[in-house]
């Protein structure tokens, strides 16, 4: 899927228990699912159309932010962590070059055996994090269907 500005996708969507970063250099986190739940896994890849080197947002709790799950059911979940190399810090961010791509992991904890229906995913410049950065320019809001 295309924006204008930036090529998204999903690569793949997992199941587990537990998950610990893998792609974060230094500190990383370990999450564990709920009781009665379990982890959806969904790895995704957004590659950079413009003609400069940009930054994304990829933190939970920010302003204009809408990154969520929604299932089969009509319900919605928001992540518990993402996964990347991460160039930038409060928030996290990571950075790519024209053409080149980040590749990240973005983890819900969700009830046993929910059926994935929609991505949403919110493509916010690192630039315009701040909320009275947003009107002039907004954050993009990528919705990707999970279901094959």
């Amino acid at each position: 899927m295309f924006t204008g500005k930036w090529r998204f996708s999903v690569t793949d969507v997992g199941r587990a228990a537990t998950y610990k970063q893998r792609l974060r250099t230094g500190y990383r986190k370990e999450v564990a699912a709920g009781e009665g739940s379990e982890l959806l896994l969904v790895t995704c890849r957004v590659r950079n159309g413009t003609k400069t080197k940009d930054t994304l947002v990829l933190e939970k709790g920010w302003d204009g932010m809408n990154t969520a799950l929604t299932d089969a059911e009509s319900h919605s979940y928001e992540p518990l962590i993402y996964d990347a190399r991460f160039n930038e810090s409060a928030p996290d961010g990571a950075s790519f070059l024209p053409g080149a791509a980040i590749d990240f992991v973005i983890v819900f904890d969700v009830p046993k055996g929910t059926q994935p229906k929609d991505l949403v995913f919110t493509a916010m410049r690192y630039d315009d994090r701040a909320k009275f950065d947003q009107p002039k320019r907004p954050p993009t809001d990528i919705r990707y269907s999970l279901v094959k």
